[in-house]
């Protein structure tokens, strides 16, 4: 089980009905309509000459539908977020999961609300269930409806950011205003939905679960009262520092079922490096290049592979680039692995499965412009290039 887990459901025999307590849906007419779509853009862009990967691309979807960055990845269902918005200057994203085994891909709408209530999809399990956050609280999915879970009391907000395999959801609970990512509390919701205050770290000010296992440990990071970040493993009601690679801050991201923690941690003074963390003790992943100042790992799968990306600074302005890192390997630029040839170029890693796909975002090559977009990236394991479609 990943943090950024998987679904192995047949998402075409899906049928989304509303049992939402606030979500909305538009039964069997939003499923079909945004299975049109994204049957008609969504490509197989095949592999360049000597490529690693084979690149499905999400990107634009026809009439101005749009997958957005971030999500979750497995077994080639992504869970993301679809802008349905009827013009191009109009932002309405849904959570969704995209479906990119079959030919045509098809896509289903978890919640088609009203403008302003965007969403996004984060984590998906075996089991087909999925969380992420919908209209300011938590989605859950539980592979044919949804419904909205409520946040600990006293707090008017909450986001899901990772569903086991057993149903229980990691994430956050929050009242928005000045500095309200300074009152954040780590939470967790069982199966009947209840949140339950998983509490902050001795020194912290906040805190946010965001990964959980299938044997309850979560990777927690907080914010100490001189507004640093500190990590932490929770398991059996403690809270355990992960430590850091030498500097003051450290952002747990995500984890494994043998309790492995990726993540970014600072070297030094603006430095930082991914990590591995693994029985109490932490493994500098490094960078890609001797340039680059900031290194995030944002997934692991079960076989220990991690993804992430490395550039020069942090956020949308830097310049980045998507890397896979094993313990045989070593990091990989994913740049080079599709290949100079390829007509899509990533730049940003958000997740790995444990069939080693990964879900990228970045450009891709339209004659004389480019668009952005998220893609699939498909290993070929056998070290040959199969026949693409």
């Amino acid at each position: 089980m990943t943090s950024r887990a998987v679904s192995r459901c047949v998402l075409g025999l899906l049928i989304v009905t509303s049992t939402a307590v606030i979500v909305k849906f538009k039964p069997t007419q939003s499923y079909e309509r945004a299975k049109f779509v994204a049957a008609y853009e969504i490509r197989d862009m095949g592999a360049a000459p000597g490529a690693a990967y084979r690149v499905i691309y999400l990107g634009a979807l026809r009439g101005h539908h749009t997958v957005y960055h971030g999500g979750a990845i497995s077994n080639g269902v992504v869970g993301t977020s679809i802008n349905l918005a009827n013009r191009t200057d109009e932002y309405d994203p849904q959570p969704c999961l995209v479906d990119t085994r079959h030919d045509p891909a098809s896509v289903v709408v978890l919640n088609e609300g009203t403008s302003g209530h965007g969403g996004i999809v984060f984590s998906i399990n075996s089991s087909g269930q999925a969380t992420g956050t919908f209209a300011n609280h938590t989605l859950f999915f539980d592979g044919r409806t949804a419904r909205s879970l409520l946040p600990l009391e006293g707090r008017t907000n909450c986001e899901g950011r990772c569903i086991s395999s057993t149903g229980d959801i990691s994430g956050f609970s929050f009242s928005r205003g000045k500095d309200s990512y300074l009152h954040e509390t780590a939470t967790l919701w069982s199966r009947s939905g209840v949140p339950q205050d998983l509490g902050i770290p001795s020194g912290c000010v906040s805190s946010r679960a965001n990964a959980i296992n299938d044997q309850g440990q979560i990777a927690v990071a907080a914010i100490t009262k001189k507004v640093r970040t500190r990590s932490f493993i929770y398991e059996r009601g403690h809270f355990t520092d992960l430590g850091s690679l030498g500097g003051v801050a450290t952002v747990a991201e995500a984890i494994n079922s043998a309790g492995q923690i990726v993540g970014t941690s600072e070297v030094r003074r603006g430095i930082f490096h991914a990590f591995l963390w693994e029985k109490g003790h932490m493994r500098d992943l490094g960078v890609l290049a001797k340039i680059h100042t900031y290194c995030k790992a944002t997934g692991v799968n079960n076989r220990g592979e991690v993804c992430g990306w490395s550039g020069v600074g942090e956020g949308w302005n830097s310049i980045t680039r998507p890397f896979v890192w094993d313990a045989n390997g070593g990091m990989r630029d994913l740049t080079k692995e599709v290949g100079y040839g390829s007509l899509f170029q990533p730049r940003t890693a958000y997740g790995i499965s444990d069939e080693g796909e990964v879900l990228v975002y970045g450009y891709r090559k339209r004659f004389w412009h480019t668009v952005q977009g998220l893609s699939v990236l498909k290993p070929f394991h056998n070290g040959s290039q199969e026949k693409t479609r």
